[in-house]
């Protein structure tokens, strides 16, 4: 299930991505919808690899992304059907399977648990779990 939503965050990084790109080869200038986007894409990347190495609060940025994105395909398909070209909605369907995704799985009980017995599994980078420093207490 963690590494099923951390590819869904993949997706959503590599649609993204694929804005950026297109905003950006269109015309070189740094405005707000590029920066924007820029934000969602380190946003959506951020939260997949906190999820996949099981770093704190890791589900919380993949779901803020995921709900960037998809609030983002909302405007476009608002944009696409006031112009008519009601024929470009499949595209917003489409973009919207990896964001909506990561909505369905990150927020799951087993992600959130995930993240927590990873970390309490972190004894070589120092960090020890209370009943490890019980223990210790214990045999002195």
């Amino acid at each position: 299930m963690v590494r099923l939503a951390a590819a869904c965050g993949v997706l959503t990084t590599a649609e993204v991505l694929l804005f950026v790109v297109g905003f950006l080869v269109q015309d070189l200038r740094l405005d707000r919808v590029v920066v924007v986007l820029t934000v969602l894409f380190l946003g959506a990347a951020a939260g997949s690899w906190m999820v996949l190495r099981g770093r704190r609060w890791g589900w919380l940025v993949l779901t803020a992304g995921a709900v960037g994105v998809l609030v983002t395909l909302g405007m476009l398909a608002l944009v696409l059907s006031a112009l008519g070209a009601l024929s470009g909605l499949w595209v917003v369907a489409a973009l919207a399977v990896g964001p909506g995704g990561c909505l369905a799985l990150a927020p799951r009980r087993q992600v959130r648990e995930w993240v927590v017995l990873s970390e309490e599994g972190r004894s070589a980078e120092g960090h020890r779990s209370a009943r490890g420093r019980r223990s210790a207490a214990r045999s002195r």
